[in-house]
């Protein structure tokens, strides 16, 4: 079974995204959002740089960013979505040309090492009839045994040393790397994050492979199987080819085709408006009821009464004396527990937190054996909840 990095990035994001995109094949109705497109004609940009350079022929920057220009505009499509309506399409343009120029001059005259791979195609055996296909933006031999992979990011995100030291993609790509030649003695994974103008390092140990390996092969066994995919909802599903059809965003998509007649008219619209009103009523009858609560207590320990009547009912107030132990992460519940469990009491004070339990076998982080000896002690059933966000 062939794997790639993005695959397995895409069942971690959204079970239903890998269905649509790699089980049903779906096809694409919505156009690519812009920060993707702006970030595949800067990777062409320093493709072309990098191929020129390997004929001995070195592009001025001014040159590389009317190439870069030109390809902006011949692939141009007002399909293109952006998300972020406050930047025009000119904004992303002109931040893509901006990366370029910010390379060119760190880098320039790009004599830091021999280029011997430009969108190099790697292959790494994962299992026994696993493995996992990719491409590697650029192949540097930096010295003899010294190889570098190169990376180039466009994202808005710079991450830390410690996020990159465990950035699983260049790593799987180094695996393959390591079996081609005799004389790799060290590899180095580079990543240039452009829009800060920043380049980051990491170097992986054999144990670091090793460990990479086995978390890489559980993913895919739970990917294998999985039989329900669900989808999930994040920050980035705006940026989704297939949120039309999905169906946490597909009735806003039908929405937006309606006449206006049939708009107003829509059942699930309406129902929705009505039940967040019902939503709005109850809040604001939960303030009012504890505010007029205040004040019966506060009347009643004035006048020293311990009931109180109306026309057609009486309340009581009873005093209780409640007590608070330290909530479950704070460091006097540790001492609390351990306190309790010394003494010989924790059987009798603790119970099965089944909250948990259940959230451990619906997640599969139980062991197989384990979740097989659970089936007898619980029944599946269908139960339905009603979450309301404001748009």
């Amino acid at each position: 079974m062939r794997y790639s990095h993005s695959k397995i990035s895409t069942f971690e994001t959204c079970q239903l995204q890998y269905k649509y995109r790699y089980i049903d094949r779906q096809p694409v109705t919505l156009g690519p959002g812009i920060e993707a497109f702006m970030g595949i004609r800067v990777h062409e940009a320093l493709e072309k740089l990098y191929r020129d350079l390997r004929m001995t022929h070195l592009l001025e920057l001014d040159e590389l960013l009317a190439s870069y220009q030109s390809a902006w505009k011949e692939h141009w499509d007002d399909k293109i979505r952006v998300v972020k309506k406050e930047y025009s399409p000119d904004d992303y343009r002109e931040k893509g040309a901006r990366c370029i120029a910010d390379y060119y001059r760190r880098y320039s005259p790009f004599d830091q090492g021999r280029t011997i791979g430009i969108e190099e195609r790697i292959r790494v055996e994962l299992g026994p009839d696993r493995f996992l296909t990719g491409f590697i933006d650029r192949l540097d031999l930096a010295g003899d045994g010294i190889y570098e992979i190169h990376d180039y990011k466009t994202s808005n995100r710079l991450p830390t040393q410690e996020q990159a030291d465990h950035d699983r993609q260049l790593a799987l790509y180094q695996m393959d790397i390591q079996h081609r030649w005799d004389d790799v003695q060290e590899v180095s994974l580079v990543w240039h994050y452009l829009v800060f103008d920043r380049e980051i390092r990491s170097i992986r140990t054999p144990s670091d492979q090793e460990e990479l390996l086995a978390k890489i092969n559980k993913i895919i066994d739970r990917i294998e199987s999985t039989t329900e995919f669900k989808p999930k909802e994040s920050a980035i599903c705006n940026w989704c080819d297939f949120q039309n059809i999905c169906p946490l965003w597909k009735h806003k998509f039908y929405l937006k085709e309606l006449p206006p007649r049939e708009f107003e008219e829509d059942d699930g619209r309406n129902l929705t408006d009505q039940y967040g009103a019902l939503l709005d009523e109850e809040q604001l009858l939960k303030e009012e009821k504890e505010r007029v609560k205040a004040l019966i207590i506060e009347y009643c320990r004035s006048f020293n009464y311990e009931v109180v009547y109306g026309s057609d009912r009486r309340i009581g107030l009873k005093k209780i004396n409640n007590l608070r132990f330290p909530p479950a992460r704070d460091e006097r519940r540790i001492e609390l527990e351990k306190l309790i469990a010394s003494a010989g009491k924790w059987d009798e004070f603790s119970s099965l937190n089944l909250f948990k339990l259940k959230k451990a076998l619906q997640s599969g982080k139980l062991p197989q054996i384990l979740a097989e000896q659970l089936e007898p002690y619980y029944t599946e059933e269908d139960t339905y909840r009603l979450s309301v966000t404001r748009l």
